[in-house]
């Protein structure tokens, strides 16, 4: 195939929030920054809280939930009861077609593209911080991923 250009990545790699969803229309997100929650005590007590629901019995979902699980595992989350990935999903349906969520999206749903809105992640730092406009940015980004994935798990 095509190869695709080289992805820019700025700094290492973590998780700076966490999105979840109750359905299509109604998700969060929790960000889990030191330079959101202000103090080490706080952000221990966001990532216990996290665990608490990720490890809890209620089923979850992800799109391609193999990356997210690699990165959770730093903090100690190893998701209970992950039993879908739409991903995955997508995938046994047609293995030779795309399967990133925005495509997924862009054929299945009405939601308008939004992915242009992740570049506003960059240059978010724990120890320098971005601006509000691009944190809150971002995690309107991430709450829409969860609620895209959860509404393509209700409907396919």
């Amino acid at each position: 195939g095509k190869p695709r250009p080289a992805k820019k990545v700025v700094g290492a790699r973590r998780v700076t929030c966490i999105g979840l969803a109750l359905s299509g229309a109604e998700a969060l997100t929790v960000p889990t920054t030191l330079s959101y929650w202000g103090s080490i005590e706080r952000l221990d007590l966001v990532w216990a809280l996290l665990r608490m629901i990720l490890h809890g019995p209620a089923e979850k979902a992800t799109h391609n939930g193999f990356f997210d699980y690699f990165y959770l595992a730093d903090h100690g989350v190893r998701p209970v009861n992950w039993i879908w990935d739409t991903l995955a999903m997508h995938h046994a349906l047609d293995p030779a077609d795309d399967h990133g969520l925005a495509y997924c999206a862009s054929i299945d749903t009405r939601q308008p593209f939004w992915k242009d809105m992740k570049d506003a992640k960059e240059g978010d730092d724990d120890t320098v911080g971005a601006s509000a406009p691009s944190q809150e940015s971002f995690w309107t980004y991430c709450a829409i991923d969860a609620a895209v994935a959860r509404w393509y798990l209700l409907f396919h």
